[in-house]
């Protein structure tokens, strides 16, 4: 047998109608109201004939998966509006929440048994929420701490710790810049800005070698705001 993709042999064209013959045997088996034997042969067609797009075998187990999560039977519940949920009590409710007929009608059934437990699943659901929005922003904050450390790391030298802006300033008013030797730099994160201290020793303009310390307000992007004090 030849076909648009090139040979086909007689034994997989038996596979792809056996495939079929065990797809209309779970839908049989549906109509019964036997789930597990109705997936059994859904696994089975799948083995036979493994191609999702022709094989009508994959559509139907996701909607017999749709039956049976209880978090979809959950989300019903509590996503839905007040009169329906009056019908559903009252066995008049006719929405189609799976588009298969026996399915459908099978979880109208489980959502009409587990109707009185929809005030516990708002409350669950709300807290899974509130868990979820937590994380999340735990996640946010931690992130925008991580991202503020490396941008303020970016303004201290990674060999000997000392501030790149700090250090220029410094420099700028020396006797003789080419004499800085960088002692220890510490600073003190203030919200929304830094107070960097940096201890150095230089030439005085007897050229003697001093110890000074100058202590500034420094921007969270390094630029030197302010000298607050130096000694």
């Amino acid at each position: 047998m030849i076909t648009g993709g090139g040979l086909v042999s007689p034994n997989e064209d038996a596979k792809v109608a056996e495939a079929e013959a065990l797809y209309n045997q779970a839908e049989a088996y549906i109509n019964e109201g036997k789930i597990d034997e109705a997936l059994k042969a859904i696994d089975h067609s799948k083995q036979l004939n493994p191609d999702k797009e022709k094989n009508k075998a994959f559509w139907l187990e996701e909607r017999i998966q749709k039956l049976n999560s209880d978090d979809f039977m959950k989300e019903t519940l509590v996503n839905m509006s007040d009169d329906d949920f009056n019908l559903l009590k009252n066995g008049e409710l006719k929405t189609a929440f799976i588009d298969h007929e026996k399915l459908n009608s099978m979880f109208l059934n489980k959502l009409a048994k587990n109707a009185d437990k929809r005030a516990e699943y708002i409350a669950e659901i709300a807290e899974q929420k509130r868990l979820a929005e937590e994380e999340a922003e735990k996640k946010r904050q931690e992130e925008a701490a991580a991202k503020r450390k490396e941008m303020i790391e970016k303004q201290f030298s990674s060999w000997d710790g000392s501030h790149y802006g700090l250090t220029e300033v410094i420099k700028e008013g020396m006797h003789d810049p080419k004499s800085y030797k960088h002692v220890e730099t510490v600073y003190w994160d203030m919200g929304d800005h830094l107070v960097v201290r940096t201890t150095f020793r230089g030439k005085n303009v007897f050229g003697g070698v001093v110890k000074n310390t100058v202590k500034a307000k420094v921007s969270l992007d390094g630029d030197v705001l302010e000298i607050i004090d130096q000694y």
